[in-house]
């Protein structure tokens, strides 16, 4: 063959195998990490926070199968149910090693909130401390390298301070690689803002029946409170200052609340009256 012909079949070689090379070091070609489970992907999140067993404060989750759902968080997620201590996620994978545990997760609006991951029983990292009221619901995602056995393992969240934490992603793949965006679910949920759908006393008779005399339900467009027709005169001089402070907080995160804010208040002694707060819901 000709010198001609030689540079001719390396000219054509060269054409044919530069748009493949130039991926390689664009990163165009790359293809997403391999993904073993994924909550939001899969719609095993439960908004509601109520469609799940807790045992002893364990919510146990098998996503491969499927079978339960997740909780959003970790913490009193929802009025009326146990607070959730761990979440407990078992799988299997076909090859052992390094995955990468992709966790996108904001403090709430109150409390300094941190939790531990687990592998198979071993501790192996922690969160960041993070305080709800310096940032509320202010989403950060982190990516935590966790040893993997072939086959059977288990993953485990546990709370270790605060009141309640929100993951917005959890996700469990191959590589350190970024998810897209789009497979986390946004914190703050299209639609319009009502009160939590949870909600123990969701209106004025409910509530009645719950202190067993005649109350009064105050609503504002953003804040609603419950109170004993007895105290309705401070009832409202105490709705002025919560509606205020709610305007305070959307001035600071641009963003609504993911329901109105829901204060109750109840006779002495009573056994809901116990000082805490919950999915935008304020028990005194």
């Amino acid at each position: 063959m000709s010198k001609w012909l030689w540079a001719a079949a390396v000219v054509v070689a060269i054409l044919v195998l530069l748009p493949f090379v130039a991926a390689l070091f664009s990163g165009d070609g790359a293809s997403e990490p391999a993904t073993a489970w994924d909550m939001a992907a899969s719609g095993l999140f439960d908004p509601t926070n109520r469609g799940y067993v807790i045992e002893d404060g364990v919510v146990r989750v098998y996503p491969l199968v499927p079978a339960g759902r997740c909780p959003t968080g970790l913490g009193h997620l929802a009025s009326g149910m146990d607070t959730v201590e761990q979440i407990e996620i078992a799988y299997t994978v076909e090859d052992a090693g390094p995955y990468w545990l992709h966790v996108t997760w904001n403090p709430g609006g109150s409390g300094k909130e941190q939790f531990e991951i687990r592998c198979n029983g071993e501790a192996v990292a922690k969160s960041a401390l993070r305080d709800g009221a310096l940032t509320p619901y202010e989403d950060k995602e982190n990516r935590f390298k966790v040893k993997h056995v072939k086959g059977q393992n288990s993953l485990s969240l546990h709370m270790l301070s605060g009141d309640g934490l929100h993951f917005t992603q959890l996700a469990l793949t191959t590589t350190r690689e970024k998810l897209p965006a789009a497979v986390a679910e946004p914190y703050e949920r299209a639609g319009p803002q009502g009160p939590n759908p949870s909600l123990k006393y969701p209106d004025l008779a409910s509530y009645e029946s719950a202190i067993g005399e005649p109350g009064v339900l105050l609503e504002r467009d953003h804040v609603w409170l419950f109170a004993p027709k007895t105290f309705d005169r401070e009832a409202r001089v105490i709705l002025a200052y919560l509606v205020k402070a709610y305007e305070e907080l959307y001035a600071i995160v641009g963003v609504h609340t993911e329901h109105k804010i829901v204060v109750y208040h109840f006779p002495e002694g009573h056994p809901d009256a116990f000082g805490g707060t919950s999915n935008c819901t304020i028990w005194y």
